[in-house]
Order: C-alpha cells, then sequence, then structure tokens
C-alpha cells in the first residue's frame, strides 16, 4: 500500500492544530496556511464521503492514490517553497503507520527522557559533562506547546467536532499523530545539537548507551 496522506490532510484541517503548524515543521504565511486548510477539509470531505467513521472509507490503493494526488495538487497550488514541501513530504513517508522508523523514533525518545531523568541509584555511565549537554539539548529542543491530546479533545469547533466523530473509538488519533511529529522533530533537533557539541569518544559511548537500552527494552 502506498504512504498515505489520510492522517496528515485530516491534521491540517483542524482548528485545534492550527497554531501548531510551524512547530511541527510546515511554516507558511497565515493566508497560505488558511487556503491549504480548506484545500485539506475538501479533501476529507472527498475521501469520507458518506461514510460515517473514517475506518469504513475505502482503503484501496486508487483511492489512496487519489487522495494523495489531490493533497499533493493542494500543497502545489500553494507555490510551498522546497524546504517546506520535503518537510510535508517527510512526515508523510516516516511516520507513516507501516514504517517501522515511526517505532524507532518512539523508541529512542523514550530512552532519551529515561536518560535525561535517570536517578543516581540507576547511573548512565556517562560523564557528568555529557549528561548535562544531554539533559540542555533536550530542554532546548523540547516542542513548547501545551498538551496536545486535552487541546485536540476539547476543542469545540464544529470541524473538530466532525473530525473527532470519524474515528469514535480513537479519538486521541489526530493528537497522537501530531504528538508523533513533535517528538520526531525534537529527536532531530536534540541529536544536531549532540553532534555538534560532544566530542567522537563522547558520541560513541552515548550511542552504546542507546544500544544496551534498547536491547534491554526490546530484547
Amino acid at each position: 500500500m502506498p504512504h498515505s496522506t489520510d492522517r496528515l490532510t485530516m491534521l491540517l484541517s483542524t482548528d485545534w492544530f492550527t497554531p501548531y503548524w510551524s512547530t511541527a515543521g510546515i511554516t507558511v504565511e497565515p493566508a497560505t496556511r488558511a487556503r491549504l486548510q480548506q484545500d485539506c477539509r475538501t479533501i476529507v470531505r472527498e475521501f469520507i464521503g458518506s461514510a460515517p467513521t473514517y475506518w469504513l472509507t475505502s482503503f484501496a490503493a486508487d483511492r489512496i492514490d487519489e487522495s494523495n494526488r489531490h493533497f499533493i495538487a493542494a500543497l502545489q497550488r500553494q507555490n510551498l517553497d522546497h524546504a517546506t514541501m520535503g518537510r510535508i513530504t517527510d512526515i508523510v513517508i516516516w511516520l507513516s503507520s507501516e514504517d517501522p522508523e515511526n517505532r524507532s523514533v518512539s523508541l529512542l525518545a523514550d530512552l532519551t527522557r529515561q536518560l535525561i531523568a535517570h536517578k543516581a541509584e540507576n547511573p548512565t555511565g556517562l560523564s557528568a559533562i555529557t549528561e548535562t549537554v544531554l539533559g540542555d539539548a533536550w530542554e532546548t529542543c523540547e516542542p513548547k506547546v501545551p498538551e496536545i491530546e486535552g487541546v485536540c479533545l476539547r476543542s469545540a469547533t464544529e470541524w473538530d467536532r466532525y473530525i473527532l466523530s470519524l474515528t469514535p473509538d480513537l479519538p486521541t488519533m489526530l493528537a497522537d499523530y501530531a504528538t508523533s511529529i513533535l517528538r520526531r522533530n525534537q529527536l532531530l533537533c536534540y541529536w544536531r545539537i549532540v553532534e555538534k557539541t560532544l566530542l567522537a569518544a563522547e558520541r560513541s559511548g552515548l550511542i552504546g548507551w542507546y544500544s544496551a537500552g534498547a536491547a534491554a527494552l526490546t530484547g
């Protein structure tokens, strides 16, 4: 099955996520954002059709291809710059539900949080300087946004309530997806700082710690 743009189209159509586009790496002018949001709503209406929920829409490859084409056409109409187009493509590909990197990002983010918040009785084996650098980098890269799940569930606009009704058994689907986007952004930002700041030997030790931690969690 081709990578689907459904979830990103649904997310960008919402009102509640509008203030966080730039945090997700999608930086556009307000007027452009408003036009693209409306285009996304049109696409959502097209692939939902008369289905009462998202799960009852067609997931056939031809339908997904058609929705993908409409989404790309909507982006192209706004003349988005190369970097923004690349970022959107990156979100669709790397955070698709079937992509193994999505699981890896989640694992690495969890390990990093454990590393930053480690207790004295659970030493990392890394130097104090390294641990300080890592803590500062993680804090610097942390998205400055409120708790996404609550923002999603509390939104009372007509469109947002409609979108929420499409996944009644999974009301936080789009909030979870948005969290994955922000988590991956934070991890990429964090590692860029680590690469610039730590010496090769320190980075090697950190990679060893991640390897051991991942093995312990996943077997």
